[in-house]
């Protein structure tokens, strides 16, 4: 008989947070450095076992997200090709300003995901974290972070919204892939996630 497969389960080693004071990170920009390396610093001596490497994950509000499609004809190199075509003539802002990624979606369909982000954000987190002792690994957004990391039970699309006092962060899965996404203040949220919903039932 063949031996059943093992379930792969992710256990949380350390599970710990440190406050930032106000005024450290501003709408997901850092604005004092020296305080952020500083508690960035104080929170790694606390912390045991070390930690030397991280995934960054940070909000959505400063991300240009967007879904692409293509005829299924289009792959492999074709579709690299096509892709650095829309990169440089559909992007509301200039390639060399942002760093940017995209990745093929898993499903039916032959579309693409891209993100993109100003890059001295980017740099001045890189300098926190390399200041504060830290190899980044990679940098992400909210909406890949959750998808990687939660199991959706089922097939189907989810609307999940992660909100504080001030905005909230609103985006579509579909299986682990993000379909959609927004960042919403919290005084449109109601209507919003209205238009929200009733955008993608109608596209899909």
């Amino acid at each position: 008989k063949a031996k059943k497969e093992r379930k792969k389960i992710t256990e949380i080693k350390l599970l710990k947070e440190k406050p930032l004071e106000e005024g450290i990170i501003v709408n997901g920009e850092v604005k004092n450095k020296s305080a952020f390396i500083k508690t960035l610093g104080d929170f790694l001596k606390e912390t045991k076992p070390t930690v030397r490497y991280a995934v960054v994950s940070i909000l959505s509000n400063n991300i240009y997200s967007r879904l692409y499609s293509f005829p299924k004809t289009v792959t492999s190199e074709k579709l690299e090709d096509t892709m650095n075509l829309t990169i440089g003539f559909q992007l509301p802002v200039k390639p060399e300003d942002v760093y940017l990624d995209w990745e093929k979606v898993d499903g039916e369909k032959n579309e693409i995901f891209l993100a993109t982000i100003p890059k001295p954000i980017i740099n001045d987190y890189m300098e926190v974290l390399t200041a504060a002792g830290l190899r980044t690994v990679a940098v992400e957004f909210y909406p890949m972070s959750i998808s990687r990391a939660i199991g959706l039970p089922g097939k189907g699309a989810f609307l999940i919204i992660i909100a504080n006092k001030e905005n909230a962060c609103a985006f579509v899965l579909d299986g682990n892939s993000i379909k959609l996404n927004r960042f919403i203040p919290m005084e449109f949220l109601e209507s919003e996630t209205g238009k929200i919903v009733d955008f993608y039932e109608a596209e899909n």
